[in-house]
């Protein structure tokens, strides 16, 4: 055991709910595995790097389903104590939280995306003339 086991042991609860939270987007992985489309491995970044990078979302769905299940579980959960019965309650929360979470952070990745990303002049549909090279 490490001597700072303790202090670890706290955020179980935290890590546990991550684990939830990504079921949605690692089941799709799979789904897509098993159908055998081809799609890049985008690493990570990692603390320190000097130029923060971000995460590309995929489907700007799956954070939306996420909070979905986020708010379905929540319900159920507030449904299942107002009922008086505790004993899965723990679970419903784990769920409940995870889902939210990663949902969450999902669409605060994509508003950051979008918003670094350069804006384009608009077109107006009016043709503009070729630059000579004069």
């Amino acid at each position: 055991l490490y001597p700072d086991w303790r202090r670890r042991l706290r955020r179980l609860p935290l890590l546990t709910c991550v684990g939830v939270g990504l079921a949605l987007s690692n089941s799709r992985a799979v789904f897509e595995a098993l159908a055998g489309m081809r799609s890049d491995f985008v690493r990570t970044p990692k603390r320190g790097e000097r130029d923060r990078q971000h995460y590309r979302v995929r489907s700007p769905m799956l954070p939306w389903l996420e909070l979905a299940l986020g708010a379905y579980c929540a319900v159920g959960l507030a449904l299942y104590v107002h009922a008086g019965k505790l004993f899965l309650g723990p679970f419903l929360f784990i769920y409940a939280a995870g889902f939210l979470m990663i949902g969450g952070l999902g669409l605060r990745e994509q508003r950051v995306t979008a918003l670094s990303r350069p804006v384009a002049a608009p077109d107006d549909g009016v043709a503009k003339p070729a630059a000579s090279g004069v």
